[in-house]
């Protein structure tokens, strides 16, 4: 069989993980019949907004499918109060065995140990019926792979082998294994019920922990990110937009976390307070949201005025090098004289009425400094690289597109273009991200064009990110109308609620199935006003349901998740997470689970999902490396 060079060394390759016709056709069969299984649950949220602890008690409970699975596995052996317990246990293993320890003494914890151990391996069992032999021993703890394969398929024919089941879990209590068994096989079921998980946008921002949401995001087996404006903000940032930088640095101060973010990132902070504490004085207006009754308060609010300045200054400067964005009236500082007498707060001492966005030389150093701090900060450039590994603007998965923001519209449905009209739609979300990659991967020589085509992608009226008119940052903060600072959506978030419109959307990213949707994030869904997160018919969900403290007053709720297993969607409402502690003495859910698709439909299997159709290709492959020899 005449093959190319390419061919010849992919074969070459190939033949090193499988070397013989045996092995190549063993991986045939089990390819092949993975495809036949039913498809895994997808997971999709949005907008965590560094509110880790919300985040991970979602996770932690499955968005309510471990209780849902538990009473199916457990319902006819076990009462409600037993399965709710396991609920608990599983959600917060840790606290719910200190309160277990202190109840009993150490030979009934050991009893109970094994028990629950035992109810585990069941629950893996029952989890895991959808998943091969060799998926699942990828989602075992490492360090337990070989104890856990013994007890699940012990556990199967347990008629015949109680007692080596037995004696497997006397070993392990004898051994002071039990409780960490515990924690890494409740970790374990966590991974089998959500498959793949998709953040659809907004790590980053108004919440302190986003540093937490990203170390536990990097631990997860099977992740996709589709970037949030806020996240391609950080990246900007990151990249060398200093305008990038000086926002969300503004955005930590006005939400009281900026002294987190020192130490969670390691950041240099000194440069910035010294050159505050001798240019600002103490305005209320910029007393942090979260942080009005500490040591600290006076200080930040002077940071909080400096970061600001520099902002509109560092802005400024972008707008006017780039006519194109057609920015020209966010340049509020060239008609400072004009406007003043309406301003609610006047801190505009370092502005220059003759060249209003020139920085000062204290004002250059000190963005200088925080840059190189920024960038040198190898916490960042861990997270910052995987944002970039597992992330894009958009995603096509299982014939459903995702992204966080928007498709700009007219009003009349038609596709909005940005500097030329061949930059619209799908063509458009692609320019955009490779811009952000280009900026990223030039940081150390950075690309100014880049750079500020990342920035818009931040604020601007055509960003596929933004999705409004404009950012009125200069009015939120200095006038004194509400509707002078109110900011207008893109047509998009009306015309959304209709079919055609999401079809069109559809089709322009190739996707065209009668069951296809879009999943969205980045506006809030009013919940508490009977807004509802499903759109067009099925067509599209919106999933930003407020699992950001600032907003839950707004929505009502604390977010949604959205869950597509093998028989289609179901959503769930989330209520306002407030401590480990009342979870674990509750007596019902925290959550509420609706199945989106009322008519019965046929079981995906994996054949039909996007890895199915990357297995299909590695089929083929092998049976052509058959053939090769």
């Amino acid at each position: 069989m005449k093959t190319s060079l390419y061919r010849e060394k992919y074969y070459q390759a190939l033949l090193k993980e499988f070397p013989t016709k045996q092995e190549i056709s063993s991986e045939i069969i089990n390819l092949e019949a993975i495809l036949n299984l039913p498809k895994g649950t997808e997971y999709f949220i949005s907008d965590i907004h560094g509110e880790f602890k919300g985040f991970q008690h979602i996770i932690n409970t499955g968005s309510g499918i471990i209780r849902e699975k538990i009473y199916e596995c457990f319902g006819s052996q076990k009462t409600n109060e037993e399965c709710e317990q396991l609920v608990r246990l599983i959600s917060y293993p840790v606290e719910m065995m200190q309160i277990k320890k202190s109840q009993t003494t150490p030979s009934e914890f050991e009893i109970w140990t094994m028990e629950i151990i035992a109810n585990l391996v069941q629950f893996i069992v029952f989890c895991s019926s959808k998943y091969s032999r060799s998926k699942l021993r990828k989602k075992l703890p490492p360090k337990y792979v070989y104890l856990g394969e013994e007890l699940i398929y012990a556990s199967l024919a347990k008629k015949t082998k109680r007692t080596y089941i037995d004696k497997i879990l006397e070993d392990i209590v004898e051994l002071n294994i039990a409780e960490d068994v515990i924690k890494e096989f409740s970790c374990t079921i966590k991974f089998l019920v959500i498959d793949h998980m998709h953040i659809v946008g907004d790590i980053f921002d108004r919440g302190t922990d986003a540093y937490d949401v990203l170390n536990f995001l990097m631990d997860f087996p099977s992740i996709d990110i589709q970037w949030g404006n806020h996240d391609v903000l950080w990246l900007g940032a990151f990249s060398g937009s200093e305008a990038c930088l000086m926002t969300l640095l503004r955005i930590a101060t006005k939400y009281g976390y900026l002294l987190e973010l020192e130490k969670q990132y390691g950041l240099n902070l000194r440069s910035l307070f010294q050159f505050s504490e001798e240019n600002y004085q103490l305005l209320s207006l910029f007393i942090p949201h979260s942080d009005n009754k500490t040591a600290h308060s006076n200080s930040l609010s002077k940071v909080h005025q400096a970061l600001l300045i520099l902002q509109l200054k560092l802005e400024g400067l972008i707008i006017l090098r780039n006519p194109e964005f057609k920015m020209n009236n966010r340049l509020f500082l060239e008609k400072l004289e004009e406007i003043k007498h309406s301003l609610s707060e006047n801190c505009f001492q370092l502005v220059n009425a003759s060249d209003p966005f020139k920085l000062t030389r204290s004002e250059r150093q000190v963005v200088t400094d925080l840059m190189c701090s920024f960038q040198k900060s190898t916490r960042l450039d861990k997270q910052l690289n995987f944002l970039i590994e597992k992330g894009s603007l958009y995603l096509k998965y299982n014939q459903n597109l995702i992204f966080h923001g928007c498709i700009p519209l007219s009003k009349k449905g038609e596709f909005q273009w940005f500097i030329t009209p061949e930059l619209y739609g799908k063509s458009l979300m692609d320019f955009f991200e490779d811009q952000i990659r280009k900026a990223f991967d030039f940081r150390h020589n950075p690309d100014e064009s880049a750079l500020d085509l990342v920035w818009y992608c931040w604020c601007g009226k055509y960003s596929p990110l933004f999705g409004r008119e404009e950012m009125k940052t200069f009015e939120s903060y200095f006038m004194r109308s509400d509707e002078e600072k109110k900011e207008t959506n893109n047509a998009y978030f009306q015309l959304r609620n209709q079919d055609e419109i999401c079809d069109k959307i559809l089709r322009e990213f190739g996707i065209d199935g009668e069951h296809s949707c879009i999943v969205n994030g980045h506006t809030p869904v009013i919940a508490k006003k009977g807004e509802s997160p499903i759109k067009a018919n099925g067509k599209l969900f919106v999933i930003d349901g407020g699992l950001s403290r600032p907003y839950q007053c707004k929505t009502g709720i604390a977010g949604y998740t959205l869950l597509n297993n093998s028989y289609g969607f179901q959503i769930v409402t989330h209520t306002p997470f407030e401590s480990i502690n009342k979870f674990i003495h509750s007596h019902s859910g925290d959550s509420t689970l609706t199945k989106v698709i009322n008519r019965d439909l046929s079981r995906k299997t994996i054949e039909e999902t996007t890895i199915g159709e990357q297995i299909k290709v590695q089929v083929n492959e092998l049976k052509d490396l058959l053939q090769y020899l």
